[in-house]
């Protein structure tokens, strides 16, 4: 009951209360009552160790996202700088970890306290991990474009925030228009609406950034990768620029 807590708040109150001592206090409660385990989760270029919550072992019994996952394992070379916006337990990190990617190439970008403990337990001294808001930064977040000035830009980015994505994309226009790294992106329609934004916002920036967009059901392994479609509102899915 306890980590299902956010979810089960309105967007308005769970955002309130982030990066507050309320919301410290919760985590360091979640850390010391939660099991954790090592598993190993399937991939197409092999199994991927990681470590997890209890709660969380069923997310990962069938692979992990294996669209993303595949994708990803055929785009980053040992020469590629990775960043993993929205890292979680760092199932991407590791991925980047097996691909050959070195320290200073993988940077690993988390704002949930929780979330950010266990990233730093398992790789601190294996990626940058960045302990963060990510966002437009003039909103008191941090922008990719501003961190780009004091570190390599990326050749590839996954976002996956929950609605944030928007605002993170407002934030690396001179990153996007310099590099054009290649992007996924996990698009979340009706968490996006919470945050006053919209898909077809976000499709409209990459198109006029001349990004060739398609999508995928990533969390399905039979999944293709179809056109970008400007009605879909109707779930998760997610979107690829090159």
């Amino acid at each position: 009951m306890l980590t299902r807590l956010p979810k089960l708040l309105p967007n308005k109150i769970t955002n309130f209360f982030r990066g507050t001592e309320i919301d410290r206090i919760y985590d360091d409660l979640k850390l010391r009552l939660e099991s954790f385990s090592e598993i190993k989760v399937e991939t197409a270029g092999g199994n991927i160790s990681l470590v997890v919550p209890e709660y969380a072992r069923e997310w990962y019994s069938e692979g992990h996202e294996p669209i993303l996952a595949s994708d990803l394992t055929d785009n980053l070379t040992e020469d590629s700088v990775f960043y993993d916006i929205g890292s979680q337990f760092g199932f991407f990190i590791e991925l980047a970890l097996r691909e050959g990617l070195e320290t200073n190439q993988i940077h690993g970008f988390e704002a949930e306290y929780f979330h950010y403990r266990i990233l730093d337990q398992q790789y601190s001294e294996r990626a940058h991990l960045i302990h963060d808001w990510v966002g437009k930064g003039n909103d008191g977040s941090l922008s990719i474009d501003d961190y780009t000035h004091s570190n390599d830009p990326p050749d590839v980015i996954k976002i996956d925030v929950e609605g944030a994505e928007a605002d993170i994309l407002d934030g690396m226009k001179e990153t996007l228009s310099d590099k054009k790294p290649l992007l996924y992106i996990e698009i979340h329609p009706n968490k996006l609406d919470g945050f006053g934004r919209s898909s077809n916002e976000i499709i409209e920036l990459l198109e006029q950034m001349e990004y060739e967009l398609d999508t995928s059901n990533h969390r399905n392994k039979e999944s293709v990768w179809v056109p970008v479609d400007r009605n879909d509102e109707n779930g998760t899915y997610l979107l690829r620029g090159k």
